[in-house]
C-alpha cells in the first residue's frame, strides 16, 4: 500500500502510469494517434459543452468552471470561497477604485457580486475563514496601507455596508504603516501578516482570543513575505540577504508553530543559486487532518523547470505532484484538492484542479505516478 500525499492509502496498481513502455522503449507515441481520435470524437459528440471565453481576470469557480461575475469593464482578482459564499478584490479602471466583492454561488447564475463596502478605495488580497463569518485583507489609506477585518454574516439577506472603511470595518494595526499579504486561520481567531515596506519586512500575528499582536519571525538583512496561517502553524518565504542587495538571494520557506518556542522549520531553499527560486507556500490540512504546504520550487536558465511540491510537517516527506516548462504560480489545498496557476502559455493563466491523484494535465508533464 502506498499512502496519499493528503491523507489515506491507494493500491500501487491504481496510481495511474502515463508511460507505458515495451523493452524499454515509450509507447506513449504508438498511442498519440488513437488520442487524438478520441478527443475529437468527444469534443464532436460526448462532452458537454464547456464555458465560452470570458473576459480576462473574470473569476472561476470549480467544477462548473464557469465565470462567476463576468464583466468586461473591470479587473478581477484575488478569489477566496468558504462555502457558497465567494468572495474577490475588482478594479473599476473608470472609477479607479479596487472595491472588495461576494456573491452567494447557491442563488444561482443570475444572483449579481455585491460590495462588501461601497466607499471602498484600494482593497487587496481578501481572505474569508472557513466558518465564512470574518473577512481580512490590506487597504491603501492615503500613503499608508493597512489590513483591516470585518465580521459579516452572509446568511439571510445579508448586503455590503455602506460607506468608507473606517466606518465599516477595523484595522487592526493602525500604529504600522504599511501592512500587506493577511491570512487568516480556519477558525478565525488568528491573522498574520507582512509588516514594514520595502526591506527588512517582519511577519506578525494577531490572536483576537488574547488580542495580543506580536512578532512571529524577522531577521535584519531579510525579507519575510507572504505568509499563510493555519490553527496550529504560519508558513513564509524568507529572501535572505534582500536588504544587503546580496545577488543571488539565498530564499527559505520557513513555518513555525505558534506559541512554541521551537525554532522554526526549514521546508524547502533555493540553495543559494542565481538559477533558483521557492515561493508561492500555502499551508493547508490532508485528509489524516495533518499540517501540510503545498508551494512551488523553479529552475531557471537554459531549461526553466517549476514545480509544485507538497510538504508534510508531521512527517517531514516531501513530493513533487506536477512538474511543467512554463510558469507555475499560486497554490492552495483543502482535504484531498489541490489547485495552482498555470501559466505556460505566458500570455495567460489556468487553474488547474488535481483531486486525489487525478489531475488535468495530459502526459508530457510528470506528475504522481508517472
Amino acid at each position: 500500500m502506498l499512502h496519499k500525499p493528503w491523507g489515506g492509502a491507494v493500491k500501487a496498481s491504481s496510481i495511474a502510469k502515463c508511460h507505458l513502455t515495451v523493452g524499454g522503449v515509450s509507447r506513449r507515441f504508438y498511442i498519440f494517434p488513437l488520442m487524438l481520435l478520441l478527443f475529437g470524437l468527444c469534443l464532436g459528440l460526448t462532452c458537454p459543452p464547456q464555458a465560452g471565453a470570458a473576459n480576462p481576470g473574470d473569476t472561476y469557480v470549480f467544477p462548473a468552471q464557469s465565470p462567476v461575475a463576468p464583466d468586461g469593464s473591470s479587473q478581477q482578482s484575488g478569489p477566496t470561497l468558504s462555502g457558497n459564499i465567494a468572495l474577490w478584490s475588482e478594479y473599476d479602471s473608470g472609477l479607479r477604485k479596487t472595491r472588495l466583492f461576494f456573491k452567494d454561488l447557491s442563488k444561482g447564475p443570475g444572483e449579481p457580486g455585491h460590495a462588501l463596502i461601497s466607499g471602498e478605495y484600494d482593497g487587496a488580497t481578501p481572505e474569508i475563514n472557513q466558518a465564512g463569518n470574518r473577512v481580512v485583507w490590506s487597504e491603501m489609506i492615503g500613503a499608508q496601507r493597512h489590513v483591516y477585518y470585518k465580521d459579516v454574516d452572509f446568511s439571510g439577506s445579508f448586503s455590503g455596508c455602506t460607506g468608507t472603511v473606517d466606518k465599516c470595518a477595523t484595522a487592526l494595526s493602525p500604529d504600522n504603516y504599511w501592512q500587506e499579504n493577511p491570512s487568516i486561520s480556519p477558525d478565525g481567531s488568528k491573522v498574520v501578516w507582512e509588516n514594514g515596506r520595502g526591506h527588512g519586512s517582519q511577519i506578525r500575528i494577531y490572536d483576537f482570543n488574547t488580542g495580543i499582536e506580536q512578532d512571529l519571525y524577522g531577521m535584519p538583512g531579510g525579507d519575510q513575505e507572504y505568509p499563510s496561517v493555519d490553527n496550529e502553524w504560519v508558513v513564509w518565504k524568507d529572501n535572505r540577504n534582500f536588504n544587503d542587495f546580496t545577488f543571488p538571494l539565498n530564499q527559505h520557506i520557513y513555518a513555525r508553530r505558534i506559541g512554541s518556542p521551537d525554532a522554526q522549520v526549514s521546508i524547502a531553499d533555493n540553495g543559494g543559486s542565481a538559477y533558483a527560486s521557492v515561493g508561492s507556500a500555502k499551508i493547508g490540512r490532508n485528509l489524516n487532518n495533518e499540517p501540510v504546504v503545498v508551494y512551488v520550487k523553479a529552475a531557471t536558465g537554459y531549461k526553466p523547470s517549476f514545480s509544485v511540491r507538497l510538504h508534510n510537517l508531521a512527517d517531514g516527506s516531501d513530493i513533487q505532484l506536477v512538474r511543467s516548462k512554463g510558469r507555475l504560480d499560486g497554490p492552495s489545498i483543502n482535504g484531498d484538492k489541490v489547485v495552482w496557476l498555470d501559466c505556460s502559455e505566458n500570455l495567460r493563466c489556468d487553474v488547474v484542479l488535481l483531486t486525489g491523484g487525478s489531475q488535468l494535465y495530459d502526459c508530457d508533464h510528470t506528475t504522481i505516478g508517472c
